[in-house]
């Protein structure tokens, strides 16, 4: 009897822990098909090859993706899904971990609503619209690289989004090939929040209405588009107004004339006076010339 209660006592020991690692083993996937059935249960994914993804690809439950070779999800040539043009649109938490997104027909992956969306060394590139889309979630920026997109990462807050976009900058953001780090529809959003990390590398500020992304030596690494005025950023806590920046006015320049110059001035202004001195002199040395001449000869008459 007490032999049956200790194999009994095992059997379930050991069910128990099946579970937690049937739970928490990682997926292989190598094709579009298996890792949209892996992304449904959710969990942990492994990427073992380049995927090409030919729609995007929604999720709804916590997922973790990654990858032992940077492997890719290439979006090239995808359809939409109505508006839907990211490679994945995330409801829920997503972490993608040494993953390449390439070639989405607008972005490369969006925080939508409730999602919560993590990049750790994520390079996301040739995307048609931004890299990332901050669609009334969260995005947590670890390691990202952008590279040729039409623009890096946008604040927005789409049909049905209640939520204020939020980005968390917790260590470095590098962009490459491409203009504007960071973009607002300021259709949609009229305050977003940016939280940075003690710990991050970079961190974002703003001044007046941009956004700059500073190293730790305070110096700007990338810089947003011109935003619109009067959007609130809450950036660290702190709520900030973005607005056009204050132009300094130029102090007039004092001339001081010396009477030499005034002079000078004169001349300059009246050219027939000093044009015609010359010849006003040597008129009246002739004029005297002849005076003494003409008295010369009237004092010989004389005598």
């Amino acid at each position: 009897m007490k032999k049956s209660l200790k194999l009994l006592a095992f059997a379930f020991v050991a069910f128990l822990f099946a579970g937690v690692m049937s739970v928490n083993a990682a997926t292989p996937v190598k094709t579009e098909d298996e890792l949209t059935a892996a992304i449904a249960n959710g969990g942990n994914i492994v990427l073992e090859d380049d995927i090409k993804i030919t729609k995007p690809i929604e999720l709804f439950k916590d997922t973790e993706i990654s990858s032992l070779n940077s492997y890719t999800l290439d979006g090239t040539g995808m359809t939409m899904n109505g508006k839907n043009g990211s490679i994945l649109a995330a409801h829920a938490k997503l972490t993608l971990d040494n993953v390449n997104l390439k070639g989405a027909a607008k972005y490369g992956v969006q925080a939508y609503e409730n999602g919560d969306v993590t990049l750790n060394d994520v390079t996301i590139s040739n995307c048609e619209w931004g890299a990332v889309l901050v669609n009334g979630g969260q995005v947590v920026i670890n390691d990202l690289v952008m590279d040729s997109n039409a623009w890096g990462i946008e604040f927005a807050k789409g049909e049905n989004v209640t939520g204020d976009p939020a980005l968390v900058m917790d260590g470095t953001m590098y962009v490459n090939n491409q203009p504007d780090a960071i973009t607002v529809d300021d259709t949609q959003v009229d305050k977003f929040l940016i939280e940075n990390s003690e710990a991050s590398t970079n961190k974002i500020v703003l001044e007046d209405n941009k956004l700059l992304v500073k190293d730790n030596s305070g110096k700007t690494v990338v810089e947003s588009k011109v935003l619109a005025n009067d959007l609130v950023v809450s950036i660290d806590g702190q709520e900030e107004v973005t607005k056009e920046p204050v132009e300094t006015p130029e102090e007039p320049v004092v001339t001081t004339t010396t009477a030499a110059a005034t002079t000078t001035q004169k001349a300059i202004e009246n050219p027939s006076t000093s044009d015609n001195l010359p010849l006003y002199i040597v008129l009246s040395l002739a004029a005297l010339a002849g005076t003494v001449v003409f008295g010369m000869k009237i004092k010989k008459a004389m005598n």
